[in-house]
């Protein structure tokens, strides 16, 4: 069951939309909801679905950021995302950085905030002055340094992991279980050669080995005075080094896709000679 309460925190009603409606939910902690809703079918609640209101479903709260009102048939067309992006409107300040574990950055991350988190590790590792801007930010911050993903699992909690999902030996297979497959390859992001800047004029540059085969593409400079040794100045810049073409591959599949989200799964196409893990 879906509901709408109204920005203001005040009017709840049911929410019924046409069609399905489609949630999205991926390892890099994007969570968003997008769904078409009528006034023929809510005259209770149409006039909720305003900007920044909040959906319920499943349990879970999205709230508003792009609406779209369509004439005819009196239409809504809605993309919510989850509520812990509000978090992108908190400030964490101070810093609190140095050699810590992850324990200890995220506890600090989401101090004051109302929102937990679960993690299956706990190793150590070293951010220079962590603090001092949004909590989203933040969180984003931990997974770049400690290399995992984190997962949205309730309204007040976050997980970080690994890995995300099982591995499984489900194949994906041409000719088997597979209607249409479709392979995007985009460059526009590609880049070779990269300078950073930290603190006390530390410069340095990172020139990724991709470069033999694409040739020098120069990216933007970055710069964070966070930063005051160049080895994890060097890091930073090769984390942010975007060497590789974007890949993306979406299948549309006979089998139900009753997969857990991060879970690891076998694609074998061979019109393209591709055999793969894909990740969910």
């Amino acid at each position: 069951m879906l509901s709408i309460t109204n920005y203001e925190g005040t009017l709840t009603e049911a929410l019924v939309c046409r069609g399905k409606p489609v949630a999205r939910k991926n390892i890099d902690g994007v969570f968003e909801l997008t769904l078409d809703t009528s006034e023929h079918d809510n005259p209770h609640s149409f006039n909720l679905i305003t900007e920044e209101g909040i959906i319920e479903a499943g349990g879970f709260q999205f709230r508003i950021k792009q609406m779209q009102r369509k004439s005819r048939g009196k239409v809504k067309s809605v993309k919510a995302q989850h509520i812990f992006f509000d978090n992108i409107w908190l400030r964490q300040e101070g810093t609190n950085g140095g050699h810590k574990t992850l324990y200890e950055f995220a506890t600090f991350a989401l101090r004051d905030t109302g929102w937990t988190f679960t993690s299956d590790f706990d190793e150590d590792g070293y951010i220079e002055a962590f603090g001092n801007d949004n909590i989203v930010k933040l969180v984003n911050q931990i997974c770049e340094t400690f290399e995992c993903d984190y997962e949205i699992t309730s309204n007040s909690n976050i997980h970080f992991s690994k890995m995300l999902g099982p591995d499984s030996d489900f194949v994906y297979q041409y000719g088997d279980n597979i209607i249409e497959l479709s392979k995007s390859v985009n460059t526009d992001n590609l880049r070779t050669r990269i300078s950073a800047k930290g603190k006390d004029n530390l410069v340095i540059r990172y020139t990724s080995p991709q470069a033999v085969k694409w040739g020098i593409l120069d990216a933007d400079d970055i710069s964070d005075e966070r930063f005051l040794d160049s080895e994890n100045l060097m890091d930073k810049a090769r984390k942010s080094l975007k060497d590789q073409p974007e890949l993306s591959i979406e299948l549309n599949s006979i089998e139900l896709l009753d997969k857990q989200l991060g879970e690891r799964i076998w694609l074998i196409y061979e019109p393209w000679d591709l055999k793969c893990r894909l990740v969910f």
